[in-house]
């Protein structure tokens, strides 16, 4: 279709006008400025190549986006700029447009007027193709991009957009402010991301749902009630009746507005005679909460309700003052007026771009609610009404698109066999209130009261899609003369089931129709003709199939329902109208694309549910009755997830399959296979196979699939992963292998390096080597190795053995060869690069000529890195680049799967994604109640005779003691106590462990913080030890404790059970003091390598007979059966390593690790050792 000649508009001209060309009859050149204060770009088709110049391209863009939506239906952009993803202007703006074409550099694009421009005898004439008296520039500087815009461009979602979608509509600000404060989203957003380009300006949900109501009355101060106490003055009002009538016969709304934090309690009533009941519920919340005030005014309007009968009598029963507004005059009441104005535009918005059905207003309005607590808020200076209540942030990062699919693992026993399925389909409504779990809606339970479900971690699908088509404006869609959310449960008329084949139909609607006969969903058209008088209903298998031109019937049909998620409408039939793909069994990875016509529905969310499926015309196959474990939907365009995919959801659909014939059944089957192919990809790539027959007397071992979803430290899936990995242990000695030691890593050198980085004030680098296994070389003689390629899964040259080439992992000698190689690169790298002798995988260069300083942590194929030296460290990564696959991810974000975040001159960690996760494992031995420490005080519990098999305990033991080694070093002497009983668990070991679980959950926003107090270039270590005596019953042997810290940072805490009985505190302590400057030793035979210690080391202890005997040679009764082992200490003092130092036993922070305290103590002791804090003592 071509466009009107005086609708087009150049608006960067050079005062040519050619018809045909770039160069349109309407033009602004230099001296006709574009940009002319009230100039609008709309109404017109606008061509724009602006001055290459940042500052001018983002000027024109922010125009553009501005100007647009005045007339959007006319309104469309042509543009040519240089192609610069990492561009601010790019990143912001981009999106929005279709990429219609990139040159590369050196592209011959552009003509100018000939008699403007100098040497034209060496410029190339225009010709017919930039027109007469015009020569071609030479060829661009950049890539050049054509970017284009209309009112039917679907944007590319990026984190700005989905973060408009995922907290409700909300204004830019909100959201802005939410990333100006730092709490977690699990979206990549930068401060004013939103506010440069609110995607609210284009968004049609947006502008159906919240209409604005101004009012004649001037504002309060919004900061009049907050110097309250909180719960002491509180709005309530009713709203309704709604309509409709909610599933569960709602239709009114009673809310409670807290004035000081402006925290929102919203409940909901069949009958406004209800309002006392939600008065008492609200004030047991209130009790739950313990935020109950000792005085309440509750302010009203002068609805009857509240000024007479139950309501009144209750809260003057209660001692609660009430306030009424004048009647009429609710704008008095105004700040609970404005939150149901405010929940009602997130509501609508959210059912808008979900389809959700109107009866499901309730979920709308509760996540509204929630939603609103946890956003920031201009009144309280952009701080969130969840701050001011708790005084922490919420964690946003779980937050997604109210109403997208959310998966829920199904329990073993709850399935169809083994072959059942893993899931069960639900939306997400949002969060549960008293916990970190979601709420996911399903329409279709059997029971209503069943249909809202709390649920740990479910797999969310968020079709971005079907979102960036609904910032498309509403107007620019045809209009659906049928409510497409309308099932009809009577077959519509005029309904035929055929149609001619020899006529093209155009479909007006979409629709489904439920066949109660056969238990059946169809999927219906209504399609028109010119040779038919009115339009008619029919099945869209008929439409599809039965018609001569198969093809252009698929054509229509994608069109139209096109067109209607560009209408703003979700799926509601879901899972008809959906494209598939439909697995084959005549090979690997062997698809037919079709799309879904009908639905059995007798056996929901059953893998043995039918779907009706009419294929491409391409297939050449009839129409088929299709299972379910065959069909993947294809619900998410990967082209268009953009910046998304930082925020994928975390897979839970079911555990990580155990072998490849599995990983091929599974629902996500396609990803674990595009793992597997790359997996393979890698190892053909670096030649670690020779694939053939092996001969009669080879030694062959099996292999199998190592599958893995890897996740971001927010708890996001990061990526499908999949390792081939050796049978080792089949391995024989002598023949296929010899040596096969290779040093670790110790956990405390990952706080090591960081503390120096603390220090020195350096920037923490992360290197990932990847396969680094299979980047080394065999450097032993042995036997070839050959392998067995998992069951089921072929070479590309269709081989099921291979001869093993390098160290595959699982070949015993792999992590051996690998860290010889990685050793030789890192020392042949530079002359002064050093290898500690005390922590093999440790390299550093501390030279004292040129003041460079560098050292790097080995953690298998992990480094970590600090240097003074940008430009050397540069070379080292292009070194290491050069040598191995390496992926450069930049400063330190993770490390051994513990999120580490650098705040000012701290570091900040925490594992709260693998608590939930272990929170989740164990749900249902939980219960809601808080707890202030892991473990009771004065417990004492007996060993049983054998252990109850029914208990998970050596695995939740296992997880606990990774968390506290890690980062909670309060729960470390609980989990060490209770390790002695692994054996033996019986029931009220169990109910220790999961109080320690429980401890996690209460405290979950505990991090362990790094603090370097003492920022001289030397190193002060310090040690605190401490023991109890004989408390624990089981063996009466005592519990030695101790901490080390490097300049006043936490470095490394221990506890340990003594090997012997003692006879007396002194003797504890003493063993236990001898135990510490073990450790300690240990780091100063370490850092003095790196960097001067300062000698002696101070140790402190809270027992003076202890350093009495360690201070001076003590021989008498009950002294001289201690071990000659434990007496080197005096040695370490004589010598001036070591220094006593006598401290209180309040202000020994390794109290904690030897014995169960009491709430406020145990309470006071972590407080200071997980926030970095000084000691009393200085």
């Amino acid at each position: 279709m071509s466009i009107n000649p005086k609708l087009r508009q150049e608006v960067y001209g050079d005062g040519d006008n050619i018809t045909g060309n770039a160069m349109e009859p309407g033009g602004w050149s230099l001296a006709d400025d574009a940009h002319k204060p009230g100039r609008l770009w709309s109404g017109k088709s606008f061509w724009l190549n602006p001055v290459y110049e940042a500052a001018a391209i983002e000027d024109m863009f922010a125009k553009c986006h501005r100007d647009f939506t005045i007339d959007p239906s006319n309104t469309s952009y042509l543009i040519v700029v240089p192609y610069l993803p990492t561009s601010s202007w790019y990143k912001t703006y981009a999106k929005y447009y279709e990429h219609v074409k990139v040159y590369p550099k050196n592209t011959v694009l552009f003509s100018i007027r000939a008699d403007t421009s100098f040497n034209t005898d060496k410029l190339t004439p225009a010709g017919e193709d930039g027109g007469p008296g015009r020569v071609f520039v030479r060829g661009t500087p950049w890539p050049v991009v054509v970017l284009y815009r209309n009112a039917f461009t679907v944007p590319k979602v990026d984190p700005s957009i989905l973060a408009h979608f995922r907290f409700g509509h909300v204004q830019c600000q909100r959201i802005d402010a939410l990333t100006e404060s730092e709490t977690p989203t699990g979206l990549s957003l930068n401060k004013g991301d939103l506010a440069r380009c609110d995607p609210a300006e284009g968004c049609a949900t947006c502008k159906i749902s919240k209409l604005p109501r101004p009012g004649p009355y001037r504002r309060q101060d919004p900061n009049r009630h907050q110097a309250l106490k909180l719960y002491a003055y509180i709005s309530t009002d009713i709203s309704g009746p709604l309509s409709p009538e909610s599933a569960n016969g709602y239709r009114y709304i009673i809310a409670f507005f807290e004035r000081s934090s402006g925290y929102a309690h919203i409940y909901f009533m069949r009958r406004k005679s209800e309002a006392v009941d939600r008065l008492n519920e609200f004030l047991d919340d209130l009790r739950q909460m313990d935020k109950m005030p000792e005085h309440m005014t509750i302010k009203s309007d002068a609805e009857s309700v509240y000024v007479e009968g139950v309501f009144h009598a209750r809260c003057r029963e209660l001692g609660i003052n009430t306030v009424n507004s004048p009647p009429y005059v609710h704008e008095q009441n105004g700040n609970v007026e404005k939150l149901f104005r405010d929940l009602g535009d997130m509501a609508r918005s959210m059912m808008a771009a979900s389809g959700f059905p109107a009866t499901a207003w309730p979920l709308a309005y509760r996540h509204s609610a929630w939603l609103k607590n946890r956003l920031p808020a201009a009144r309280l200076g952009w701080e969130t009404p969840y701050f001011r209540m708790y005084g922490v942030p919420y964690d946003m990062s779980g937050v997604r698109v109210f109403g997208c699919r959310a998966f829920v693992h199904t329990p073993p026993g709850d399935r169809d066999g083994k072959l059942g399925a893993r899931s069960v389909q639900g939306l997400y409504v949002g969060h549960d209130d008293r916990s970190a779990a979601y709420l996911v809606y399903f329409p279709n339970a059997a029971n209503r009261e069943d249909s809202v479900r709390v649920v740990g971690r479910p797999v969310f699908i968020e079709d971005v899609d079907a979102y960036a088509s609904r910032l498309v404006h509403h107007a620019h869609a045809p209009e659906l003369p049928v409510d497409p959310t309308d099932v009809h449960r009577v077959r519509p008329e005029p309904f035929f089931e055929e149609i001619d084949p020899a006529v093209r139909y155009d479909i007006t609607s979409l629709g489904a129709w439920y066949n109660e006969e056969d238990h059946e969903l169809v999927a219906l058209v209504q399609v028109n003709a010119n040779t038919v008088a009115a339009p008619f209903w029919t099945p869209l298998t008929g439409f599809l199939n039965d018609t001569k031109d198969r093809a252009a019937a698929f054509k229509t049909a994608r069109v139209t329902i096109e067109s209607w998620r560009r209408h703003g409408t979700v799926n509601s039939f879901y899972p008809l109208f959906s494209t598939v793909s439909i697995r084959s069994g005549g090979g690997r990875g062997v698809t037919n694309p079709g799309m879904v016509t009908a639905a059995d529905t007798s056996r929901v969310d059953s893998k043995q549910t039918m779907y009706t499926v009419v294929f491409n015309p391409e297939c050449n196959l009839k129409p088929q009755d299709v299972p379910a474990s065959k069909v993947d939907f294809d619900v998410i365009s990967k082209s268009k997830l953009g910046a998304v995919q930082h925020a994928r959801q975390r897979p839970k659909i079911a555990n990580e399959p155990k072998t490849y014939l599995q990983a091929m059944t599974l629902p996500d089957a396609d990803m674990w296979d595009s793992a597997t192919t790359a997996e393979m990809d890698s190892i053909d790539e670096m030649k670690v196979f020779h694939y053939g027959r092996p001969p009669p007397a080879a030694k062959i071992i099996g292999s199998m699939f190592v599958y893995k979803r890897k996740l971001n430290p927010d708890g996001s899936l990061d990526k499908y992963k999949a390792r081939l990995v050796a049978f080792g242990h089949h391995q024989v000695f002598g023949e296929t292998f010899t040596e096969t030691f290779a040093p670790g890593t110790q956990l405390s050198s990952s706080r090591l390096i960081l503390n120096m980085a603390l220090q020195k004030n350096l920037i923490v680098h992360h290197l990932d080597v990847r396969t680094a296994y299979l980047q080394s070389e065999f450097t032993t003689e042995h036997e070839d190795i050959w392998i067995r390629l998992p069951a089921g899964f072929k070479s590309k040259c269709n081989h099921d053995f291979a001869k093993v080439l390098k160290p595959l992992y699982g070949i015993r000698q792999a992590g051996r060869e690998w860290f010889i190689t990685n050793r030789d690169f890192i020392l042949n790298h530079d002359p002064r690069w050093r290898q500690s002798a005390v922590e093999a995988q440790l390299y550093f260069i501390s030279d004292v000529d040129s003041g460079l300083f560098c050292v790097v942590l080995v953690h298998t194929d992990d480094y970590f890195g600090i240097c003074n030296d940008d430009k050397f460290w540069s070379e080292f990564e292009q070194a290491i680049s050069k040598r191995f696959n390496v992926d450069v991810k930049g400063e330190l974000s993770n490390m051994l799967q513990m999120s580490v975040s650098r705040v000012e001159d701290t570091f900040v960690m925490h594992q709260r994604r693998q608590i939930e996760e272990i929170i989740e494992q164990h749900s249902e031995d939980m219960n809601s109640k808080t707890v202030t420490s892991p473990m009771e005080k004065n417990l004492n519990l007996t060993k049983n005779s054998e252990k109850d098999p029914k208990l998970p305990y050596r695995q939740l033991l296992g997880q606990l003691l990774w968390i506290a080694r890690c980062t909670r070093p309060d729960i470390l002497f609980a989990v060490q106590y209770l390790s002695q009983f692994a054996h033996c668990a019986g029931r009220e070991h169990w109910t220790a462990l999961i109080r320690v679980l429980r401890y996690l959950k209460t405290t979950i926003n505990n991090k362990l913080t790094l603090r370097v107090h003492d920022m001289s270039s030397t190193c002060n270590l310090t040690i605190e030890t401490d023991s109890d005596w004989a408390s624990d019953h089981v063996d009466r042997k005592s519990y030695s404790g101790s901490c080390i810290f490097y300049n006043g940072s936490i470095l490394n805490f221990i506890v340990s059970k003594q090997a012997t009985v003692s006879i007396s505190s002194t003797e504890a302590e003493y063993i236990a003091l001898s135990e510490a400057v073990k450790e300690g030793l240990y780091f100063v035979n370490l850092i003095d390598e790196i960097i001067h210690v300062n000698l002696p080391v101070k140790t402190y202890v809270d027992n003076i007979g202890a350093g009495f005997i360690a201070q001076n040679d003590v021989n008498n009764s009950r002294t001289k059966h201690i071990d000659i082992r434990h007496h080197m200490v005096r040695d370490w003092i004589a010598k001036g390593t070591i220094e006593l130092f006598y401290v209180d036993s309040k202000d020994n922070r390794s109290d904690i690790f030897t014995k169960a305290l009491s709430g406020p103590l145990h309470d006071d002791l972590s407080r200071r050792l997980l926030d970095g804090l000084k000691p009393l003592r200085d």
